[in-house]
């Protein structure tokens, strides 16, 4: 099986970039080169399964590969790992398994690792900051919502006080009435 290079079919670079919606971008010219699969048809038994799956539903075969640096899943069809860039041909993949390679590939998911947890606390930190502001807002809301139901209740007692006072007024002239 040859193995070979993805490049732009306008300029023909070879490093490429995702845009917002998932579509492989050439870095330098910015052309469009493939978009994300819908589907995906598996090599051994011919079956359709769904554009992110990794397994075939089948026969369980791999769609894609996994890269042996940075351990990305890459979709069927690609020549280099979209996350790291490395190639993903069986050779590379030896190499990463000498003592050397396997330091490196040790160091790189160190470093990606640190930089995800970093992320994560950033990323927990705003969502505690934003949980905090919206339950601060709620409980402010709480608050005005009992200051008016304390004043409706005052409002009613003011006025069932003020009928019953008229009530009670309108019997006592009507037995002052008929007692004379």
């Amino acid at each position: 099986m040859e193995i070979k290079r993805l490049s732009c079919p306008s300029c023909h670079f070879t490093d490429f970039d995702h845009d917002p919606a998932g579509n492989l971008v050439c870095k330098a010219c910015g052309t469009l080169i493939d978009a994300p699969r819908a589907e995906i048809t598996c090599r051994v038994c011919g079956t359709v399964n769904p554009g992110v799956a990794r397994r075939c539903m089948n026969c369980g075969s791999n769609l894609g590969r996994v890269c042996a640096y940075c351990d990305h899943f890459n979709p069927p069809g690609s020549d280099h790992c979209l996350e790291c860039g490395e190639p993903l041909d069986t050779l590379s993949a030896a190499a990463t398994r000498t003592t050397e390679g396997q330091r490196a590939a040790v160091a790189r998911r160190r470093d990606r690792l640190v930089q995800s947890k970093t992320e994560d606390a950033a990323f927990m930190q705003a969502e505690r900051e934003r949980l905090n502001a919206e339950y601060i807002a709620q409980m402010e809301r709480l608050r005005q919502q009992q200051a008016e139901s304390r004043r409706q209740q005052t409002v009613m007692l003011s006025v069932m006080f003020g009928v019953g006072a008229v009530v009670l007024l309108c019997l006592l002239v009507l037995f002052v009435v008929f007692s004379l």
